[in-house]
C-alpha cells in the first residue's frame, strides 16, 4: 500500500512541473471550459489519443489556483 506521505510528495512534485510551464497552443475551447466553472457541475474532458485533452487540462490548472493533478 503507497503512504498518504508519498502520495502528498508527488502530487506537489508533478503540481509544480506543471506551473513551470512551457509553451502550448491554446486549444479553441478553452473559452468555453473556463466558463462552465462556475457551478458545481462534474467536467469530463474525452476524446481520441493525442487530441490535446493534456494540454487542454493543463491550460486551465495554470487559471485555478486550487486543483489537484495525479498522473500514475
Amino acid at each position: 500500500m503507497v503512504s498518504i506521505e508519498l502520495l502528498r510528495q508527488l502530487v506537489i512534485q508533478q503540481k509544480s512541473q506543471i506551473e513551470k510551464g512551457g509553451v502550448f497552443v491554446e486549444r479553441s475551447i478553452l473559452k468555453q471550459v473556463l466558463e462552465a466553472f462556475g457551478d458545481n457541475r462534474v467536467l469530463i474532458l474525452t476524446g481520441i489519443r493525442r487530441c490535446g485533452k493534456s494540454t487542454l487540462l493543463k491550460q486551465i490548472m495554470r487559471t485555478k489556483t486550487r486543483y489537484c493533478y495525479i498522473n500514475f
